[in-house]
């Protein structure tokens, strides 16, 4: 990377959220001890086969199907919809439209992205 290497990016990610999935790919073994550092996932040594790569991608997604999982509400024509939020590949704004899209389809409803963000970023107090 031209401005900062993986390492310092890493840090600056933990410093954000503790819970990002951090999975180093370099061709620097001598730095696979830093990534303790950061509570990283793995490392994967350079030049890495298709095969390597995809466990890589599916330790992270069985890491992530273990943790708490948190719903999203929203208000539909047919009703309301409770969507996973680990299932959620992104949101789309389209006029005022959102469209959700997930692993298992997409829904479409009327809400404000600024709304939306709300909803996402609100916790309840325990």
């Amino acid at each position: 990377m031209e401005h900062m290497d993986g390492m310092e990016a890493a840090r600056k990610i933990r410093k954000l959220d503790e819970n990002v999935i951090l999975i180093f790919i370099t061709n620097m073994a001598q730095y696979a001890i830093q990534g303790y550092e950061v509570n990283a996932l793995d490392y994967a040594l350079k030049p890495i086969s298709d095969f390597a790569f995809y466990q890589e991608l599916d330790k992270a997604v069985r890491k992530l199907k273990g943790r708490n999982e948190e719903y999203l509400t929203v208000a539909q024509e047919k009703g309301m919809m409770r969507l996973n939020l680990s299932q959620i590949s992104y949101l789309e704004s389209r006029g005022h439209q959102i469209i959700v899209h997930t692993d298992k389809g997409e829904y479409t409803f009327r809400e404000t992205m600024k709304a939306l963000e709300e909803k996402l970023l609100w916790k309840p107090s325990l």
